[in-house]
């Protein structure tokens, strides 16, 4: 059902400071994606070779809705990992199948306006824990194009490893999932993601 890694997400406190940012730092600028309806958020892309993208995501201050990663984002002080995604071929087989390994998860759509106004949809598997952004969530596709597709290139992730206090109880949510993924020892949860950049290799950490 699960299929590879789709995209990490960094948190920006600004997106265009973030995409900026971005620039600066990795020697390529993401292109703007768009708006999240009814989540509060909007992002940029870029690619990371294949079908793997960086999506850099920041509060979307023509939106008054809250919802927790609105809250985390408008937090943020500085840029943070924020999120990792893997694909799955079937939304509704994929939700079975992680309840049927004693995870329980949500399956809802998502929208997100493009900046030519049109809409791109999408369903999410959110598993539900209380084991922090460690563990990834879940995205279908359908008959939708990969935002991965015609975003900027030039940068590759090298790495994405999960950082937990407790990493066993990781390591279970993780392989119920059908992800065998070595979990790192850490104060809180989160990600280490590892790039390589036409300006040298970049390390950022939750």
């Amino acid at each position: 059902m699960i299929t590879e890694l789709d995209h990490v997400a960094v948190g920006v406190p600004d997106l265009e400071a973030g995409t900026e940012w971005w620039e600066r730092v990795s020697g390529v600028r993401a292109a703007p994606g768009g708006s999240h309806a009814g989540l509060g958020t909007h992002n940029a892309l870029a690619s990371l070779g294949g079908s793997l993208y960086l999506e850099l995501i920041a509060v979307d201050p023509s939106q008054e809705v809250q919802s927790p990663a609105r809250d985390w984002l408008a937090a943020l002080d500085e840029p943070r990992p924020f999120s990792w995604c893997f694909g799955c071929d079937d939304a509704v087989a994929t939700h079975e199948a992680i309840r049927a390994a004693g995870v329980e998860a949500a399956v809802f759509p998502l929208t997100r306006t493009k900046p030519a106004g049109d809409a791109l949809t999408w369903h999410l598997v959110y598993p539900l824990h209380d084991l922090g952004p460690a563990i990834p969530y879940l995205i279908d596709w359908g008959n939708a194009e990969s935002p991965a597709v015609g975003a900027p290139e030039g940068c590759r992730l090298v790495s994405a490893t999960p950082v937990h206090p407790d990493p066993p109880a990781a390591q279970q949510t993780l392989g119920a999932l059908g992800l065998e993924i070595p979990v790192a020892r850490g104060p809180e949860s989160g990600l280490r993601l590892r790039f390589e950049t036409p300006k040298g290799p970049l390390d950022l950490i939750s």
